[in-house]
């Protein structure tokens, strides 16, 4: 067999990673659309491990907003993952409704569903068995159902989230007589938090996203200091990664822009030059 599908049980699995997941964070749970006055649209394009072939990249856009009444928040977003010969593109819809416990924290429950495509170029395949010719044959592709849910608590000072995304635990095949292309969409679960503490003219925000895909727990946190609501600066912490510095920069009140590079562990550093990330963010229609 080829020994590219002994990783690619692992890339069926496994949701792209993102170090700016505290700003680019509905993506991760769809309670927490239309948790703002405006509607908030951002393109995030993601390098990871620059300098190693075949290595990963990412590409995601979403727009989500509230309603009228600013209980409903829709929303949605589209993504591309390519790693080497695999290629995961996504689309999603959500619905989130939020109400409050007290005067200043509200809770938001959220759903999402979509489809998801993986496509496997059989002529960028590395065989090691050239009985498997069959699998070099043009692309494959397979198109499964997924859904997600979630749950946000939040005010002007913290919040707090639980999500489940890849929740069908769907099965993945590309071809029916190679039980090493059997794969599943394992269910993953996140745990997400932040606290924003003012000090003069900064905002001082720890936070932290907790992993889990059994049976694997992985934890990252960081720190982000914002200076006037204008620009800002962070560090971030992944287990079993490395650390990563983050800059964003508003604008105006329209349009923000961030950048973060991971620093490669020492482990590979002789193999690549970190990972890149950007985002661009747009907000409009605000309902104050």
């Amino acid at each position: 067999m080829l020994f590219v599908f002994f990783g690619f049980g692992s890339f069926a699995q496994q949701l792209p990673q993102s170090t700016q997941y505290m700003i680019n964070d509905y993506v991760l749970n769809p309670a927490i659309g239309g948790n703002k006055s405006y509607f908030d649209a951002k393109a995030n394009q993601r390098l990871q491990w620059v300098g190693v072939t075949d290595a990963p990249r990412t590409f995601v856009f979403s727009l989500h907003g509230p309603m009228q009444n600013q209980k409903v928040g829709l929303g949605g977003f589209i993504f591309s993952d390519i790693t080497g010969p695999t290629r995961r593109t996504g689309a999603k819809i959500s619905y989130a409704y939020h109400f409050k416990l007290t005067d200043d924290i509200k809770l938001s429950l959220g759903v999402s569903g979509g489809v998801l495509q993986f496509l496997l170029d059989g002529s960028k395949l590395d065989l090691q068995d050239q009985n498997d010719l069959a699998l070099s044959n043009g692309i494959q592709s397979v198109v499964v159902p997924d859904a997600a849910a979630g749950l946000y608590l939040y005010n002007e000072k913290f919040f707090f989230s639980l999500s489940a995304p890849q929740l069908m635990n769907t099965k993945l095949q590309f071809f029916e007589d190679y039980e090493n292309t059997l794969s599943r969409l394992s269910q993953h679960f996140y745990a997400m938090g932040g606290y924003n503490i003012p000090l003069g003219d900064f905002v001082i925000q720890p936070s932290f996203l907790v992993k889990y895909v059994d049976p694997i727990i992985a934890f990252e946190g960081g720190v982000r200091a914002t200076y006037s609501d204008l620009i800002w600066l962070g560090a971030n912490f992944r287990q079993d990664d490395g650390v990563a510095g983050l800059l964003g920069y508003n604008i105006n009140e329209h349009f923000a822009f961030a950048y973060s590079y991971d620093v490669p562990m020492l482990s590979y550093s002789n193999y690549s030059n970190g990972s890149h990330e950007i985002l661009l963010q747009i907000k409009f229609l605000d309902k104050k």
